[in-house]
């Protein structure tokens, strides 16, 4: 199964941001602050989140970023457990 309009992914190194990745929904981009994260497997962890924020937000459903992030947590929970 292959992802509907795929966003970019932008690795910034230096940035104000405080936090480890923020995904665009107006530009469709995936932005990973680099030095927010300790490793390279806690990059992907992010970059997964926030892909998973892109495909919350191609569905038709309507939560805040709370029910969202809840939501994520709990997704990424079941497939360690799998």
């Amino acid at each position: 199964m292959s992802m509907r309009n795929p966003p970019t992914i932008e690795l910034k190194f230096h940035d104000e941001e405080v936090e480890f990745g923020e995904y665009y929904e107006e530009s469709n981009t995936v932005r990973i602050f680099l030095h927010r994260h300790e490793s390279v497997c806690q990059i992907f962890d992010t970059i997964e989140h926030e892909i998973l924020h892109k495909c919350i937000g191609d569905t038709d459903e309507s939560i805040d970023i709370y029910q969202e992030h809840r939501l994520i947590f709990n997704a990424l929970w079941f497939k360690e457990m799998a």
